[in-house]
């Protein structure tokens, strides 16, 4: 299985990459999944896009909308197992750079790569993100099942060949 991260499904909402496009299409629809994290990132990113411009929080907010609808993708659930070692993760002092905020950022830290990374462990999913420095940071205390960085094709985490399906 294969978790997309934030950053990949926002990738969707314009134009998206070729290699992405690539990727996916190379895919079993049904070996692709998302977290609830990541439609929670985009609905923050929407509430705060409102606050300045309504009518592109609308159109974001209707892209989301129809993404989940014709996705036809596994939207993976923050469920005990995930809870757990997600809690695991905040007490780890090594990343705690992914709760607490650059003093000069406008927007809370959510945590969201790391619950994004035990969704992943727990559903043994390979993640494919643009953002591969992060999930290598936190593959180095918790070891992920696979890292697919689509715009260069390249798995950072080779996840086993007899695991997943690769495109």
């Amino acid at each position: 299985m294969f978790l997309l991260d934030t950053d990949v499904v926002s990738n969707f909402r314009k134009k998206p990459h070729p290699n992405l496009v690539a990727w996916l299409n190379a895919v079993n629809a049904h070996d692709i999944a998302v977290s609830a994290m990541t439609v929670f990132e985009i609905q923050t990113s929407i509430n705060y896009v409102r606050e300045h411009d309504a009518a592109k929080a609308k159109d974001i907010d209707d892209w989301l909308r129809g993404f989940l609808l014709a996705g036809g993708m596994s939207i993976l659930p923050v469920d005990a197992d995930v809870a757990r070692l997600y809690g695991n993760m905040f007490t780890t002092p090594e990343l705690k750079n992914f709760l607490y905020p650059d003093p000069d950022s406008k927007r809370p830290k959510s945590g969201a790569d790391l619950i994004i990374a035990a969704t992943a462990i727990v559903h043994e999913a390979t993640v494919v993100t643009i953002n591969r420095a992060d999930y290598e940071r936190i593959h180095a205390h918790f070891p992920l099942p696979g890292l697919y960085e689509p715009f260069s094709d390249t798995f950072v985490v080779d996840p086993d060949a007899g695991a997943l399906p690769h495109p």
